[in-house]
């Protein structure tokens, strides 16, 4: 279509950020436009937070009497730890966050998600280490007002899962559950360290790069703002409400009180939503939450060692017998020491329970069906009381997040090698791949790590995509230009030659696509070659004019 001279409308943004046109309409060759509403829409959060250290140490420290750590370049920037002989330290620490990290942490805290970094080494050091985490929350609202809970989860790193790296050096990923930071709330700030113990005689270099904060959505969740919603009381127990849900007379012992089943036609859109956050779910995990408000007991045996609250999913025959349970204890320290025996005004204590997808053979959590209705129970297991009245709020349903990559290792100029990590959101089990790399350069398809050095110039125009419960997410094109590569000799290798009569048949190997001259001469003299064919790059050459005698036949590179 051929231009016929259009103009374009600028607009100036004023101080309240509405756009200014001069006071009336804008009038171009008698067409009047109006401009409305005009939204001005900036770049969304990045949906996990990342500590890549591309540049520097940002912030990261020693942890008290601890060696410092140090800023390296190697693999793309990373974090250096001179950790020698057998003790353990905390190697990184890290308590001044702000930010999306902050931000990402802190949504971890809410919605459960994942916390994972790399761990790179000499051979042999990292399978079968134990490596310990600690996340200490820094001014939450805890019980008390203040939560400065201090969270350590401590793993081994399995030796199948180290990979190594071209110049030897081990890598291994270390993925946790933000849920299984037994008391890790929204907080203010948090105190992140990691610790490990060095070699028993040889002092090495540890680097630890990529710490990643990976929160679910916030999913949904019933607030019991109008009434127990589609909680109902079971085995005799009594269900109340005043914005929470109150279980009263359960008896002693091992009791569910309290039912919920969860669809997609009921009334109360919360419900609804709760259902929809299940399903997804069901087809890529999540974690689920439930807010304990209060337990009173009217009596207790001694010794009285605390309640435990029990939650069921999925029931196989009866009310009593859920196929999947996960309890947590309310400790006998919570309660006061009051004839009534209840814990105090304003107690607060979360059940975080992992949920999986369907298939997963998971037993710390509920693994979900693709089923049309999620049914839960709610109860108590005492048996040092004659009954028991618990209250719970906030029944919650957060699913992992849609996958996202988050950051691409930075692609360096020239010839440079290259190691780095593609980071997602859906750290561990998502699949990696990428199209348009020079060659040499590989993508781990299960991990995202991209290694190797170009073998080609050029100018490369590469994609990167991940994905995770059949969800793609792929990047913008990032371009890499390779230069200053010497390509080394080609150098043709005769392979056959047979003769008959006057055709001659002459092959080699060693050109690739590299196109040849294939000469002959009687002689040997010089002046004496006869081109019988240019550019050739089939590697094979058939002269039918092959003189009688003696004759002589080269293949060179021009």
């Amino acid at each position: 279509m051929a231009s016929s001279g259009y103009n374009l409308l600028s607009l100036g943004l004023n101080s309240d950020n509405n756009a200014d046109y001069g006071g009336g309409p804008n009038t171009f060759g008698g067409a009047t436009f109006y401009i409305d509403d005009v939204t001005v829409i900036g770049t969304p959060p990045p949906v996990a937070g990342s500590y890549t250290f591309d540049t520097g140490k940002l912030g990261f420290k020693k942890f008290q009497a601890d060696p410092e750590p140090a800023y390296s370049t190697k693999y793309g920037g990373t974090l250096a730890f001179a950790a020698t002989n057998n003790d353990f330290h905390f190697w990184a620490n890290k308590n001044d966050m702000t930010g999306n990290e902050l931000a990402k942490l802190k949504a971890c805290a809410v919605n459960g998600g994942i916390i994972s970094y790399d761990l790179i080494a000499p051979p042999g050091y990292l399978g079968s280490r134990g490596i310990s985490t600690v996340i200490q929350n820094q001014g939450g609202t805890g019980a008390a007002g203040q939560d400065y809970s201090w969270n350590q989860v401590d793993v081994t790193i399995p030796p199948a899962s180290v990979q190594t790296l071209p110049d030897g050096h081990e890598v291994a990923r270390i993925s946790i559950p933000a849920s299984a930071f037994t008391h890790f709330v929204a907080a203010n700030g948090y105190d992140f360290n990691i610790a490990f113990r060095g070699f028993d005689t040889t002092p090495v270099t540890v680097y630890f790069d990529n710490l990643t904060f990976s929160p679910n959505a916030a999913g949904s969740k019933l607030t019991f703002a109008s009434g127990v919603q589609n909680f109902e009381d079971v085995n005799g127990a009594t269900a109340s409400d005043s914005e929470t849900v109150e279980l009263d007379s359960l008896t002693n012992g091992d009791v569910l009180g309290a039912k919920a089943v969860f669809t997609s036609t009921d009334p109360d859109t919360e419900v609804v939503d709760v259902h929809t956050s299940l399903a997804t779910a069901a087809t890529r995990g999540g974690l689920l939450k439930l807010k304990i408000t209060k337990a009173i007991l009217p009596n207790r045996d001694a010794p009285f060692t605390g309640v435990i609250i029990k939650v069921g999913y999925n029931p196989t025959t009866s009310e009593s017998a859920p196929s999947q349970q996960r309890s947590i204890t309310i400790p006998a320290s919570a309660f006061t020491a009051a004839t009534n025996l209840e814990t105090p005004t304003g107690f607060s204590q979360t059940i975080n329970i992992p949920l999986y997808a369907t298939g997963s053979t998971a037993t710390d959590g509920f693994v979900l069906g693709n089923e049309a209705d999620y049914k839960f129970f709610i109860g108590t297991e005492v048996y040092d009381t004659t009954s028991v009245k618990i209250g719970f709020d906030d029944f919650q349903v957060c699913p992992a997040a849609d996958p996202k990559i988050i950051y691409l290792p930075a692609l360096p100029s020239g010839s440079s090698g290259i190691v780095g990590r593609v980071l997602s959101n859906s750290d561990p089990a998502a699949t990696f791949s990428a199209t348009g790399l020079p060659p040499g350069v590989t993508l781990d398809a299960s991990t995202g790590l991209l290694t190797g050095t170009p073998t080609a110039n050029g100018t490369y125009d590469i994609t990167f995509s991940v994905t995770k419960y059949g969800i793609t997410d792929t990047t913008e094109s990032v371009q890499w230009v390779v230069s200053g590569i010497i390509a080394a000799p080609v150098i043709p290798v005769i392979t056959s030659f047979s003769i008959t009569g006057t055709t001659a048949v002459i092959s080699w190997s060693g050109t690739g696509a590299t196109p040849v001259t294939v000469s002959r001469s009687t002689t040997l003299a010089t002046g004496s070659w006869i081109s019988i064919s240019t550019s050739n790059t089939s590697h094979t050459c058939t002269d039918t004019s092959a003189p009688a005698g003696k004759c002589f036949y080269r293949v060179s590179v021009p």
